[in-house]
């Protein structure tokens, strides 16, 4: 597993390509499809905790003027274009 932090551990990426990997798992017709779900529904409450972690961050850094935080690197520029 990786580690998390600024430098190359859990992006927003890595996320994204879980969900759609699980997508995929559940449109799968051999797949145990009461496995898959509660498999399913674990990741999307985690994924909404770290969405909701981040969104927290975000606000911080506004109020604060920070460039970055322990979740969001320095280099990402709110409100440029980066954060996307």
């Amino acid at each position: 597993m990786k580690q998390n932090n600024t430098t190359g551990g859990n992006q927003i990426n890595d996320l994204r390509q879980m969900l759609f990997n699980q997508l995929e798992r559940l449109a799968d017709p051999s797949c145990n499809l009461d496995k898959e779900v509660m498999r399913t529904k674990a990741m999307t409450d985690v994924s909404s905790q770290l969405v909701n972690s981040a969104k927290v961050e975000v606000d911080y850094m506004r109020i604060t003027g920070q460039k970055g935080s322990g979740f969001i690197p320095p280099s990402k520029q709110i409100g440029d274009g980066s954060d996307r």
